[in-house]
């Protein structure tokens, strides 16, 4: 992985100027932890929209892991019938954090990498959270595509904060939370 600052520059560069001065990334590693884990937030008018946090996220996965083991009475991996439902949990636990928009900084890493190797019209299309907070970010959304930008009711909080912004900015109504573009 790149260090940080180089990552930090490249997605600064893609920054539309209205907000280059609003908006801020963060990392920072906790030295005193098994691997140095850490978290990457995102700012914007000195209030965080989005954060990654890598020590919170490992809690909230192996305890929600272990509860669906409980639940489903799959807690021995030795046990045949029990194994698929015990690695299953898992998954499904991933699958819940990534509901609540909830990522580790690992996560975060790979959806900027994604986003930096893709292009502009793929990361659009992309359902993504993050994706989307970079693709709001970015110089390369027009008012055109900004109309078109859908904003679903399980978007996370950070990412309406800042279509809202990016919509004020470019002097177009947003549009109802949950509408798609053609049914505004």
């Amino acid at each position: 992985m790149a260090r940080w600052s180089k990552w930090k520059k490249k997605i600064e560069e893609f920054i539309c100027e209205d907000l280059k001065d609003r908006v801020e990334f963060y990392a920072t590693v906790y030295r005193g932890t098994h691997d140095q884990r850490g978290k990457v937030w995102i700012e914007l008018d000195k209030k965080v929209i989005f954060e990654a946090n890598t020590l919170e996220w490992e809690i909230e996965y192996y305890t929600l892991s272990n509860d669906i083991r409980r639940i489903n009475n799959c807690v021995d991996y030795n046990d045949e019938k029990q194994a698929q439902g015990y690695y299953k949990a898992y998954n499904d636990a991933e699958e819940i954090l990534r509901r609540k928009h909830k990522l580790d900084e690992f996560q975060f890493y790979n959806a900027m990498r994604r986003y930096f190797n893709s292009s502009f019209e793929d990361s659009l299309e992309c359902e993504d959270q993050l994706t989307k907070i970079f693709c709001l970010l970015d110089k390369r959304l027009g008012k055109r595509r900004l109309q078109d930008f859908i904003i679903r009711r399980d978007d996370s909080e950070g990412l309406k904060i800042l279509y809202n912004v990016r919509c004020q900015l470019a002097e177009i109504r947003s549009k109802p939370i949950g509408l798609e573009a053609n049914e505004s």
